[in-house]
């Protein structure tokens, strides 16, 4: 049963009874929270986890793809460095994605990335891999409200129903298809939930060295950018003095249910999504691992690091503006 039958029961006959999970979950059934979030809360649409459908995992990596046969199994890659035995307890759910008007070359990479998914090509072992078709016909993203969001939601909710309730929260855990981890990425993830009370994470990032000097200079800008604004509203006592990316963060299941799950914008639903968690269970730093988010340029979202950096490269000097330190001495004041 996927979450649209849910949503469908739900409606007719107001909440399922847990009993129902029985054949979603063979060890365990959902808490009521969680329960409640698939019946009225979970993605409807035609999607389902192709591949690995193992339950029982203690945490899932969510993987947006949007043309990036080119990039996702370096990102793949750089997860089997993680030990054996953690990579075992972790469900990694690649969401191959385009809205019905994308581009032809964007469709035709997802569906070569597809096809590679299914045939193993590339795919290196260790992982349990699975993979949601919202690329073929019949299961594109609409063009309206279609985009990276909804792609976060869809690997989410989907995932919720195979993870491991009968002890501490599993976690829900995104991240980029061109982004690169490293060894002590998984553990130092579970570790932070088994110690903090806040219910969702951020992680520490440097991004990927640029393709030549200028794409170099660029990224580097941004970043700095992105640190000397967070560290403008700690020092303004703001509660949101975190870094919002969306291949840089993590939240346990229960927090992801309480803030009412992923949102479905276009660009900055790691902005909103954050914001949500801070409000309900918090967010905190995350500390002994670093993620590597890519510093190529992109056209794809009206906002964010590769906008940013195709504007630096045209020679937009405002795509990125230091705030004085007066703006932030007054925001705390206020």
């Amino acid at each position: 049963m996927q979450p649209a039958d849910l949503r469908q029961t739900a409606k007719e006959d107001n909440l399922i009874p847990l009993k129902s999970f029985s054949n979603i979950l063979p060890h365990t059934v959902p808490p009521p929270s969680v329960h409640k979030y698939l019946c009225t809360r979970a993605i409807p649409g035609p999607w389902q986890i192709e591949g690995c459908i193992r339950h029982g995992f203690a945490g899932a990596v969510v993987i947006p793809a949007l043309a990036e046969v080119n990039s996702l199994f370096a990102t793949l890659t750089s997860l089997t460095q993680s030990p054996p035995e953690l990579l075992e307890r972790f469900l990694v759910l690649v969401v191959v994605n385009h809205r019905e008007d994308a581009a032809d070359a964007d469709k035709a990479d997802n569906f070569t990335l597809l096809r590679r998914l299914a045939a193993g090509d590339g795919v290196q072992s260790g992982l349990n891999l699975a993979w949601v078709d919202a690329a073929s016909p019949g299961r594109e993203l609409p063009a309206k409200g279609g985009g990276v969001g909804l792609a976060r939601k869809i690997g989410f909710d989907l995932a919720l129903p195979h993870l491991d309730f009968t002890g501490p929260s599993p976690v829900l855990v995104s991240l980029d298809a061109d982004t690169l981890v490293g060894g002590d990425y998984l553990a130092a993830i579970l570790d932070h939930f088994r110690t903090t009370r806040e219910g969702g994470a951020v992680l520490p990032f440097r991004h990927q060295p640029g393709a030549n000097p200028a794409e170099e200079a660029a990224i580097r800008r941004y970043e700095l950018f992105l640190r000397h604004y967070i560290l403008g509203l700690s020092l303004a006592g703001s509660p949101y003095a975190y870094h919002s990316i969306g291949s840089a963060l993590a939240c346990s299941a229960s927090a992801y249910v309480k803030a009412g799950g992923m949102n479905r914008r276009n660009a900055g639903e790691d902005f909103y999504f954050l914001q949500q968690l801070a409000k309900t269970t918090g967010v905190a730093p995350l500390t002994g691992t670093t993620v590597f988010p890519s510093s190529r340029p992109s056209g794809r979202v009206p906002f964010g690091t590769g906008r940013a950096v195709s504007r630096l490269l045209a020679g937009d000097r405002q795509a990125v503006r230091f705030h004085p330190p007066a703006v932030f001495a007054i925001l705390g004041a206020g």
